[in-house]
């Protein structure tokens, strides 16, 4: 769940102590039945981005990555993000379309169009 604050309409982070806080301003909503699919994909995106840093820091190792159509909802600032915040995770993206934009800072790596 994400914390928004309802006035103006602004995504928080979570309370540090993973507690869910309640003030006048803020309130806990479920992403799922109020957000867009664009909102949707960034929310499951960032927890994702956090497994894998706990992976990383419990390893010593990058996990391998299968991403499906994940860059189709996402703006280009998302999906530079996304790109940029995987530079050092073997990954496996498909997509139906890879802009050329996105696909520049992509890693050394293979592309394969079908």
């Amino acid at each position: 769940m994400l914390r928004v604050n309802s006035t103006a309409g602004k995504a928080a982070q979570p309370a540090e102590n993973n507690e869910q806080h309640h003030t006048d301003h803020a309130q806990w909503i479920d992403a799922r039945h109020f957000g867009s699919q664009g909102q949707q994909r960034t929310a499951a995106l960032s927890m994702k981005l956090s497994e894998i840093e706990l992976i990383h820091e419990e390893k010593d190792e990058y996990p391998i990555l299968l991403l499906d159509d994940v860059l189709s909802e996402l703006d280009i600032n998302r999906q530079n993000f996304l790109i940029n915040a995987l530079q050092n995770v073997q990954l496996f993206i498909t997509a139906t379309e890879l802009p050329p934009q996105v696909q520049e800072k992509l890693p050394d790596g293979k592309i394969i169009a079908i």
